[in-house]
């Protein structure tokens, strides 16, 4: 007896082509994927999702949640989030993939006010990080 092949929700035959295809799937980077002329834009096209009505109120739990303690946020990008924590007294430290991402997030706040690790890929299983002090 030999077990059927996994479906999609639409009943589909799912297919791990990464598997069958490795070769024509090399990794992909976030700052390939994030390029500089995406970052540099990202803010004004999400403006909305960025507005005090919108952010405000997860911006206060999340604060709240952090009490005296410290946030790390995970894939920080520009600090749409991160930032306004941080104004709020929180110590925040992000982890970013992307470097242009990064780049726009210290226009708006420095290192020492906001450390970020940029985390870079140097093959398809591992990662390495800049040390920033965490």
């Amino acid at each position: 007896m030999t077990a059927a092949a996994p479906t999609g929700l639409d009943g589909d035959a799912c297919v791990d082509s990464a598997s069958r295809h490795p070769a024509e799937w090399p990794p992909v980077t976030s700052s390939e994927l994030w390029t500089r002329a995406t970052a540099d834009r990202y803010d004004a096209e999400e403006a909305e999702a960025f507005s005090a009505a919108v952010l405000g109120p997860a911006v206060a739990f999340l604060a709240e949640l952090a009490g005296d303690g410290r946030a790390l946020e995970f894939a920080i990008g520009t600090g749409r989030v991160g930032v306004p924590l941080r104004e709020r007294g929180v110590r925040v430290v992000g982890i970013e993939l992307s470097e242009h991402m990064a780049a726009v997030l210290r226009r708006k706040v420095d290192e020492d006010t906001l450390p970020v690790v940029i985390l870079r890929r140097t093959s398809r299983s591992s990662a390495s990080a800049t040390p920033h002090g965490i």
